[in-house]
């Protein structure tokens, strides 16, 4: 059996484009309906009730849509919400994206630097897997406000972004980083910047680990569309303007997915 239902993807913002986009390289035969909460967004400086609502809302939009399954590329909505939206919506398989510390941990890292929202960072999700981790391994915590903000006019490249992460991160240079977790889907997007301060480090941002669950939980459920169905992704934003899609469809095409995402 097959299913050429599209896969339902939603964020704060334009931050789960780069997922998106990850997972349409993986699974170049799934087609996609991304919805960006940008009217709503940043969500790392909401409070938890706030943040379940809107991402109920996304939910209920989404299904609108018949979509097959769902995909949580909001590392702050993951934490916050995923495990009610669950129990809400029993009918459909819902997929949370979490920092990819694990993967970083068991790839033998001893000195790695997790830049996330604050809120992500102190939600038990998180703090389950740091305090796993953190008596065996050195963990430094960095959360960056404002940088979605930043990435979320459009600016990902350039003397602004440089400048954010000389004055943000400037500080870890003499810590001994050896590898950098994204924590927030935001922030793949400015990697380059972030590795004119860490040349030699290798980057971890969690769209391996979601594309795994993805694939392996449509494949369980018989979801997965026929070899020959032809890709199609819709873009959608709260705040549904033409200039917004556009910009969408713009950072979409414009995000370079790490040849490390691609094997699974």
């Amino acid at each position: 059996m097959s299913d050429n239902r599209p896969i339902g993807v939603f964020d704060s913002g334009i931050g789960g484009l780069s997922t998106t986009r990850t997972m349409a390289t993986i699974m170049p035969h799934e087609s996609f309906v991304f919805l960006g909460d940008s009217k709503n967004a940043p969500y790392g400086d909401q409070e938890q009730p706030t943040i379940l609502n809107y991402s109920r809302n996304n939910v209920e939009f989404l299904l609108k849509k018949n979509v097959k399954a769902i995909v949580i590329a909001c590392n702050t909505a993951t934490s916050a919400a995923k495990a009610q939206l669950v129990n809400e919506f029993p009918e459909i398989p819902i997929i949370g994206i979490e920092p990819a510390l694990k993967p970083a941990v068991v790839q033998g890292n001893q000195h790695i630097l997790v830049l996330s929202t604050a809120l992500t960072m102190k939600l038990p999700k998180f703090q389950t897997q740091y305090q796993k981790y953190q008596a065996h391994t050195d963990i430094l915590l960095r959360p960056l406000p404002g940088l979605v903000d930043i990435i979320e006019t459009g600016v990902i490249e350039g003397p602004q972004i440089d400048q954010f992460a000389v004055d943000n991160l400037l500080s870890f240079e003499d810590k001994g980083v050896d590898s950098i977790v994204l924590g927030c889907t935001h922030y793949p997007f400015v990697r380059n910047s972030f590795a004119k301060l860490f040349p030699n480090v290798q980057f971890y941002d969690g769209f391996d680990g979601v594309s795994k669950r993805v694939i392996s939980l449509l494949s369980q459920a018989d979801l997965l569309a026929e070899n020959t169905h032809k890709q199609t992704i819709d873009f959608y934003s709260t705040e549904d303007t033409p200039t917004e899609i556009n910009r969408y469809q713009s950072l979409f095409d414009r995000y370079q997915v790490l040849p490390s995402d691609l094997v699974i």
